[in-house]
């Protein structure tokens, strides 16, 4: 099928980030941080371009499990994985929140943080430190992660 291969090198280079990022997530879980790494940088097999189409639409999927799986990590469980990952070479759980979460924008578009899970999301992204967030942004996040902290405080 001619419309399951890759379509660029962008989509080769999402599905590798993302298969090393489910099973490096899934081995922080499982494992524990003393967990070793072996990042897949090899091309693509002949089995996985056949059906390439269904195999990334699947680690999107998973993607999105490891995303709600952290939902609740605190702050510092958030920045140990990103350690973790960055180290190993392997793109952090906070810069996969924000690629694929979608939350954030959502949170940002509407200007303020609605409970616990959303402040702990952004508190996540808020720890990474890699500076895949632009400063804009950052301030907003911060600013309204400070507002829900004085709101929660007041109840």
């Amino acid at each position: 099928m001619p419309g399951n291969q890759p379509s660029s090198d962008d989509q080769v280079a999402e599905y590798l980030s993302l298969s090393n990022f489910n099973i490096a997530f899934m081995d922080l879980q499982v494992c524990g941080l003393d967990v070793e790494f072996f990042p897949l940088e090899t091309e693509l097999d002949e089995i996985d371009l056949k059906r390439f189409a269904t195999h990334l639409r699947g680690l999107r999927m998973a993607t999105n499990d490891c995303l709600e799986d952290s939902s609740d990590f605190t702050p510092d469980k958030v920045a140990a994985f990103d350690g973790r990952l960055r180290d190993g070479g392997i793109v952090t759980l906070s810069e996969v929140r924000l690629r694929y979460g979608g939350k954030i924008e959502k949170i940002l578009e509407r200007g303020r943080i609605r409970g616990e899970v959303e402040y702990y999301l952004v508190a996540g992204v808020l720890a990474d430190c890699s500076g895949n967030l632009d400063d804009a942004r950052r301030a907003r996040l911060d600013a309204m992660a400070d507002d829900y902290g004085r709101r929660r405080a007041g109840r």
